[in-house]
């Protein structure tokens, strides 16, 4: 059963308009955590199709869920379904916990009677999101670690044992080197200017976080990263990993092309792709073949495009989103995996390397003096 074309479109005047209200609220929002959202609907997939019904699934949930908060919201479902409300109604009402994107999922295994195999697919796509982000925690982990000390290192070093050297080069009647002067005129200027440097670095901090709510400022700054040799490829394939999992889940549910497209730019934080993703649903909605409207935007890859002709042809378009999904997660996990491999010994290095810089600068006036002597 296939859904018509404006099912799962929560503006259909205007369903751009739906994805940048969608895109606006969502920092306000206070969604459930990915681990949470993933654990709920594996466990409610799995009770229904055990036999219970929708509340004593719910009711049966309830105990096992960590969270106080996670576990009124239940009750509140539970109370909701029981005068009378479906469940995707009930998740609308649970304070923006759950996305947009879920509750037209969630809809989908309603009007089909698929409850249970649209729950174990978001279920599954929910882990691969955790998957993902667990594999760039763990990227990230190693080189912020080297970088974190690294500032605490060259601190310390420029801070206290500089200075300490300052006091020695003094009772020397003899012109320093050019490296050690500068070294000496950096521990200055650090010493001598630490609250302007500290008061400096929160507010441009504190400009970042204010600047990322700001949709002018992310689109110039997702722009830039997009640029970034290795970092701005890893940015996009990541984007499309998310789509290709989104469309596949929800083609694969039965929802209509039209209404995917929609929900699938709200799984995505690239506003280029969203934008690109839109403009290529209102050609399709004329007649256009999908791979046609997308070949019309550089920010798809040839090969993706070439992919989801081949699904087009085949009349297997939900299963040919399923496998990229699954490629493309593959193959950014093994690149992140790389990129890690190949920062660990360069910053190493690099830190390894400032310090003997310093180290440098304040020993060479004693060599030079010891030859002197000598």
């Amino acid at each position: 059963m296939q859904l018509p074309a404006s099912f799962g479109n929560h503006d259909p005047v205007n369903p751009q308009r739906s994805i940048a209200r969608g895109a606006a609220i969502r920092p306000r929002r206070r969604k459930l955590p990915l681990k949470d959202r993933q654990r709920f609907y594996v466990q409610l997939s799995a009770l229904l199709g055990a036999g219970p019904g929708l509340i004593e699934s719910l009711d049966m949930i309830e105990g096992q869920l960590p969270r106080p908060e996670t576990r009124t919201m239940v009750q509140r479902m539970k109370a909701d379904l029981a005068a009378g409300m479906s469940l995707s109604e009930s998740m609308k009402r649970a304070q923006g916990m759950f996305s947009d994107f879920e509750i037209s999922t969630i809809q989908v295994g309603e009007h089909t009677g698929e409850m249970g195999a649209v729950l174990e697919r978001l279920g599954q796509w929910f882990q691969r999101q955790l998957n993902l982000q667990r594999t760039l925690k763990q990227a990230l982990t190693y080189p912020v670690a080297v970088v974190g000390m690294s500032v605490v290192v060259l601190g310390f070093m420029l801070g206290v044992v500089v200075p300490m050297f300052k006091d020695i080069f003094a009772r020397f009647d003899a012109e320093l080197p050019k490296i050690t002067q500068f070294m000496l005129m950096v521990s200055d200027g650090l010493i001598a200017y630490r609250w302007v440097i500290f008061i400096a670095v929160f507010v441009w901090v504190l400009g970042i976080w204010k600047g990322s709510q700001q949709p002018a400022v992310i689109r110039m700054g997702q722009r830039l990263l997009e640029r970034l040799p290795v970092l701005g490829g890893l940015y996009v394939q990541l984007q499309l990993t998310r789509l290709s999992q989104a469309l596949g889940m929800m083609l694969g549910a039965s929802m209509h092309l039209d209404a995917a497209l929609v929900q699938g730019a709200h799984a995505l934080s690239m506003w280029r792709m969203r934008d690109a993703l839109e403009m290529s649903r209102q050609l399709v909605i004329q007649g256009m073949p999908l791979h046609e409207a997308l070949a019309r935007h550089d920010v798809f890859p040839p090969s993706w495009i070439q992919l989801v002709a081949v699904g087009e042809r085949t009349a297997s378009l939900a299963l040919m989103f399923e496998r990229m999904g699954q490629q493309y997660e593959t193959e950014t996990q093994t690149l992140v995996q790389q990129l890690t491999q190949l920062l660990e010994p360069v910053l190493i290095v690099m830190l390894g390397s400032m310090v003997a810089v310093i180290l440098v600068a304040m020993y060479l006036p004693m060599f030079e003096l010891s030859s002197a002597i000598g």
